[in-house]
């Protein structure tokens, strides 16, 4: 269990009334704790794992305020807010003292509010940012198939040591690109069913090719740029396999800080954003199958953002733990959106990111309306009485994928994120390369309403929130127009 970093100790916060409290099996399970005030106005305890999120009364006896046990899928977001009245005001103990809402999906019963308002306390909070991360983890984890398995293999950490030496030893020994990426197909498929092998992938020293470890070869690798010699899809497949294998490995790996330190982050951020411009600049191949390939290079590179950027942050949060709680309490984007803004590729690759976001919008909301379409053609079938036989020749084609969902999400989480990097830098590059760039695209997917109500209305909670995020984006555009407005003015 991760203790909490707090230095204020509310009474009853002891570890093993904390056990006795939630049972053993939920306490071994725990990642993160932190005593905070909710609505009641008592002290609460919000312990975290990695699928749900406990809300232990401190302070009350007698059973007057149950524990409360929400699955993370049932939390619909967390966020700042200020406070609208006498009674949030007085949950802020302290003048660094912060309130946030957390929005559930449903409430468990009528009974239940569906909002719960809680404030920080503890001088060196990390509660948002552990809590803000567990939902993006488990959003995704929702959308992973591999992850769902329950009868994951738990080999010994011998035998997976050696199963890993030899399969580096595989990979340098490989003939080619095509066969180095089956390699890594196999090792990706593999990482999403074992923490251990993801913990050992780290932890490799295989001396091979000049390299000392597996993370090291294959951030040579990408490190290698394309040649229009090469035969471009099976390079930019091999370049997809390898972001594959950093996405799954370092998919919820943030609070082991020792995994982070064996990566070059700046080195490995410049470097897939500079292969996937090249992936585009460098095709003579236009065939489907390639412009498959990058677009799939394209949402790994999206996936790989994401999972480096909570690694980093949860790195600034142990590295400067002895700041100031309101230095911490922002999050500023010191790491991987920052370096990604900053890459010398950035301003190329940012358009073709940006491109690929609105198709995948345009084609979940076409999916969309086209169920719809299919299920009002089904109930006025049955209306008419027609027969299952005659239904089963209507099957609806073109169902979104749980893979098309996650990419597309990942894609529009790191959009937001960037915007908002941009946004708490004082710079203006993200919007002023896509308006200079990509208008046309503004203008034909996201502007006109048809894709965002598709995606607002679809009652899928990854595709509301895709909707969400690019509403925000069009309010930036928005703001920063009116910005420039007021300039002129003056």
């Amino acid at each position: 269990m991760m203790l909490s970093p707090t230095l204020c100790r509310p009474r009853h916060l002891d570890p093993e009334r904390l056990r006795a409290r939630l049972g053993s099996e939920r306490f071994n399970k725990l990642r993160y704790h932190e005593a905070a005030v909710v609505s009641t106005g008592q002290f609460h305890l919000f312990a975290l794992s990695s699928d749900t999120l406990f809300i232990v009364p401190l302070m009350s006896r007698g059973g007057v305020d149950p524990d409360r046990c929400l699955p993370l899928r049932n939390v619909a977001m967390v966020e700042r807010v200020l406070p609208t009245n006498k009674k949030q005001k007085g949950l802020l103990l302290l003048p660094t003292s912060q309130l946030f809402r957390l929005q559930l999906r449903e409430a468990p019963t009528k009974k239940t509010p569906s909002e719960v308002f809680f404030s920080t306390f503890e001088p060196q909070t990390q509660l948002f940012f552990q809590l803000s991360r567990a939902l993006r983890i488990d959003f995704q984890r929702q959308l992973i198939p591999q992850l769902q398995r329950a009868d994951n293999a738990l080999e010994q950490r011998l035998e997976l040591t050696n199963l890993l030496e030899m399969f580096v030893l595989d990979l340098a020994r490989a003939r080619d690109d095509i066969e180095r990426t089956g390699l890594l197909k196999e090792l990706t498929a593999a990482a999403y069913s074992s923490d251990e092998l993801r913990q050992l992938f780290f932890e490799d020293r295989t001396q091979v090719s000049d390299c000392t470890g597996l993370v090291a070869l294959l951030g040579r690798q990408l490190s290698i740029p394309l040649r229009r010699s090469d035969n471009t899809k099976a390079r930019v497949e091999f370049l997809f396999s390898i972001a594959s294998v950093f996405s799954a490995m370092c998919f919820d790996m943030q609070l082991r800080t020792s995994c982070f330190d064996k990566l070059a982050p700046h080195e490995l951020v410049c470097n897939l954003l500079a292969r996937g411009v090249e992936s585009y600049d460098k095709a003579e191949d236009i065939s489907v199958d390639t412009h498959v390939v990058r677009e799939d290079f394209i949402d790994a590179q999206a996936a790989v953002l994401l999972a480096l950027d909570a690694m980093q942050q949860y790195e600034d949060f142990r590295s400067h733990r002895h700041q100031q709680m309101r230095g911490l309490l922002i999050e500023r984007s010191t790491s991987v959106m920052q370096q990604a803004t900053k890459a010398p590729a950035f301003p190329d690759w940012l358009p073709k990111f940006f491109k690929r976001v609105c198709i995948a919008v345009s084609r979940a909301a076409i999916a969309i309306e086209r169920l719809e379409d299919c299920e009002l053609e089904g109930d006025q079938r049955k209306e008419q009485g027609e027969s299952d036989d005659k239904e089963d020749g209507f099957a609806c084609t073109g169902a979104l994928k749980p893979a098309q969902v996650l990419s597309l999400w990942r894609c529009v989480t790191v959009l937001d994120l960037l915007v908002k990097c941009d946004v708490a830098s004082g710079s203006d590059q993200v919007l002023a390369i896509l308006l200079r760039t990509r208008k046309y695209y503004i203008d034909m997917y996201l502007r006109p309403p048809r894709f965002l109500t598709a995606l607002t209305t679809s009652g899928k909670p990854h595709l509301e929130d895709v909707a969400s995020k690019l509403k925000r984006f069009l309010e930036a555009l928005r703001e920063r127009r009116r910005g420039l407005r007021n300039k002129s003015v003056i």
